[in-house]
C-alpha cells in the first residue's frame, strides 16, 4: 500500500480511537462524568527490602491525603513484573490506590507529585497509572 493511502486511512482511525479515549461517558442522571485514576505502588525496595505497612500508612497520611483531602481507596495488592536488569519476573507486595475525579488534567499535578514522592521516598523506578472514565456520585 502507497504512503498516501495508508496516511488516509490511518488519520482517520487513529482520531477515531483517541476521541473515544478523551471523550466523557454519558451518565444516567445523578451521576457525574469523571475519571478513576488507579495507582499501583510496589512495596519492593532495593536490596531485598520492603516498604513496611508503617512507612506506608506515613506516606498515605503525609502525601495521598494531602494531595487529595476529598478521599481515596487504597487496596493490599500483590504485583508480578519483568526485570530486564535481572532477566527475571519479579513479584512483590504492592498497594493499589483509586481517586475519582471530575476532571483527570486538573488532578493530573497531584498524581504526579505523589508519583514523584514515592519514588523518592521509597527508591522506586516506576509506579503504574491507570486512568478510565467513570460516572460516579457522592
Amino acid at each position: 500500500m502507497k504512503t498516501g493511502a495508508a496516511l488516509r486511512i490511518l488519520v482517520p482511525l487513529a482520531a477515531l480511537f483517541l476521541s473515544a479515549c478523551a471523550s466523557a461517558p454519558s451518565c444516567p442522571p445523578g451521576l457525574a462524568a469523571g475519571s478513576a485514576i488507579d495507582l499501583y505502588f510496589g512495596r519492593g525496595v532495593p536490596g531485598g527490602r520492603e516498604v513496611t505497612d508503617a512507612q506506608w500508612r506515613d506516606f498515605v497520611d503525609q502525601v495521598l491525603i494531602r494531595e487529595f483531602p476529598d478521599g481515596s481507596t487504597t487496596f493490599d495488592a500483590s504485583g508480578t513484573w519483568f526485570s530486564t536488569r535481572q532477566n527475571r519476573t519479579i513479584s512483590e507486595r504492592s498497594a493499589m490506590v483509586s481517586v475519582i475525579v471530575p476532571d483527570a488534567r486538573q488532578a493530573a499535578p497531584k498524581v504526579e507529585r505523589l508519583i514523584a514522592e514515592y519514588k523518592a521516598r521509597f527508591a522506586q523506578d516506576s509506579v503504574l497509572r491507570a486512568e478510565r472514565a467513570v460516572c460516579f456520585a457522592f
